[in-house]
């Protein structure tokens, strides 16, 4: 999360120096809902203290507005395509939401609207 974060505090000013401005504060998904709540609440820091650095810099993007910090569930990561196996079913539903289409299923569709 906290690459993420420094990430996405580059964008924002390569984008702040091309005069672009944001609508909105970037969103940062992670599935840890223990970073989540850790990145939101200064409180929660007595077990962290080999991550502290990364987290303080985290917790202070979020308390200055820069970055949200939000939960996804580790069933919708889709991410997981690239980085684990999946069950086939899985697998589909996650290529549809990067646009990446069977070539097969492609063709059967092109077909289809020939026909018609």
């Amino acid at each position: 999360m906290a690459h993420a974060a420094t990430e996405v505090t580059w964008v924002k000013a390569v984008l702040t120096e091309m005069s672009v401005d944001l609508d909105e504060v970037p969103r940062i998904w992670c599935d840890n809902t223990s970073a989540v709540a850790m990145a939101a609440n200064p409180i929660l820091h007595a077990k962290t203290k080999h991550i502290e650095l990364d987290l303080h810099f985290v917790r202070k993007k979020v308390a200055a507005f820069e970055i949200q910090v939000n939960h996804v569930p580790a069933d919708c990561q889709a991410a997981d395509a690239m980085t684990k196996p999946l069950p086939l079913n899985k697998f589909k539903i996650f290529r549809r939401k990067f646009s990446v289409h069977d070539i097969q299923e492609v063709f059967l569709e092109v077909r289809k609207q020939s026909e018609c």
